[in-house]
């Protein structure tokens, strides 16, 4: 569906944060980087988009809510040891570079943890939607 949709794409927009952020902060103590700004971009965008597209595979949908104006909201989720363990089994990416991208995508777990907690479901009537769930 259209909701479905639109909460994988707020996932993936928030993994793929993570993620970016998991690679620059890698790049910058360990490497310095390569020297070419726009060779570091393209690198973290390429690695980013690969990690995104192939963790959001085990994304599934946790609940649906049928708003009284007639919205569809869906709530996706993705359970951390599997995104972990498709992480960590990217061998063509260096080992410290696998563990900056996890600890960063954990802390995001953690934030999208707190921010639902108690929730149970989307939105009660009037509330906002959850992270992760799209209209």
């Amino acid at each position: 569906t259209g909701a479905e949709t639109k909460a994988r794409a707020n996932l993936a927009k928030r993994i793929r944060t993570a993620v970016k952020a998991g690679l620059r902060a890698y790049q910058a103590r360990v490497k310095g980087g390569s020297g070419d700004p726009n060779n570091d971009v393209q690198s973290v965008e390429e690695i980013s988009q690969n990690i995104t597209e192939m963790t959001l595979v085990g994304v599934q949908v946790y609940d649906t809510y049928l708003s009284p104006d007639g919205g569809v909201w869906v709530m996706v989720f993705m359970d951390f040891d599997s995104f972990r363990h498709q992480v960590q089994s990217l061998n063509q990416y260096e080992e410290g570079m696998r563990k900056e991208i996890v600890g960063r995508a954990e802390n995001l777990f953690l934030e999208l943890d707190k921010s639902t907690a108690g929730n149970g479901t989307i939105p009660t009537a009037g509330g906002a939607p959850a992270p992760g769930s799209g209209q």
